[in-house]
């Protein structure tokens, strides 16, 4: 019985230390908005939301951050969305670096970093997925 507490006590200390504290999910709310003010200058109306272990609530403290845009009715094709969104990212260099489109993923992402934070954020589009 003796390990049984230990071993609790053991797993306890882990989560608390690996559990994201509020100003990790108050960084991952400042990078989504960022990212729904730099998008709404595209498209107006997209919607941008985050989805994953970010917000179902498994994520740890350097868990990536998993984002999903929203376009109705768009004419454009994926790639030419995917491809603004870059040129658009790629205008903010303090804000996020390693901006790269992932074409061959199951789902295709724009991929990059928070320049500061080093939280890793992918961007899907209109994921029926998540």
């Amino acid at each position: 019985m003796h390990i049984t507490k230990f071993l609790c006590r053991q797993n306890v200390f882990c989560i608390d230390q690996c559990k994201p504290r509020k100003e990790d999910t108050d960084i991952r709310e400042e990078i989504v908005e960022y990212l729904k003010s730099e998008l709404t200058k595209c498209y107006p109306e997209c919607c941008v939301h985050i989805y994953g272990s970010s917000q179902n609530g498994f994520g740890f403290r350097q868990s990536d951050l998993d984002v999903c845009l929203e376009l109705k009715e768009n004419e454009e094709s994926n790639t030419i969305i995917f491809e603004k969104l870059v040129q658009s990212l790629l205008l903010k260099p303090d804000f996020l670096k390693e901006i790269e489109f992932v074409r061959d993923a199951r789902v295709p992402i724009v991929r990059s970093k928070h320049s500061k934070f080093n939280i890793e954020i992918d961007i899907s589009l209109n994921n029926t997925l998540v």
